[in-house]
């Protein structure tokens, strides 16, 4: 409970509010819990994951697929290499740019009103 007392700090505030694009320093921050503010984000490039499979039908991640095919292999690759090897909370600083980009373009996406709906 004494996390709760907390509350959210201002980056969680503007990703649960607003659709204005989190800087990278706020995109890599932490959350009052500890987690990373982009929470689950990464979880849509791990193609076996249960979430990930239904996360990837979504109409979002499709056009973000056909669109940018090339970042979309790359992360996938990557993170589902650093998944095998069960290192999943904590990625190398390119790869975290790369979701970065991802984040970035997906969140121009109209069916996307807060970065939250990214951050699942």
């Amino acid at each position: 409970m004494e996390g709760s007392l907390k509350g959210p700090n201002q980056t969680e505030k503007k990703a649960f509010t607003t659709k204005d694009p989190l800087t990278f320093e706020e995109f890599k921050s932490l959350r009052s819990s500890g987690s990373r503010i982009y929470n689950s984000f990464p979880a849509l490039f791990y193609e076996e994951a249960p979430l990930a499979k239904i996360l990837r039908e979504q109409t979002f991640f499709k056009k973000f697929q056909e669109e940018n095919s090339e970042l979309e292999k790359s992360l996938t690759e990557k993170l589902s290499e650093l998944s095998e090897k069960g290192q999943t909370s904590k990625f190398p600083e390119y790869i975290v740019e790369n979701l970065y980009k991802a984040y970035l373009i997906m969140l121009s996406y109209d069916e996307i009103k807060t970065s939250n709906d990214l951050f699942i």
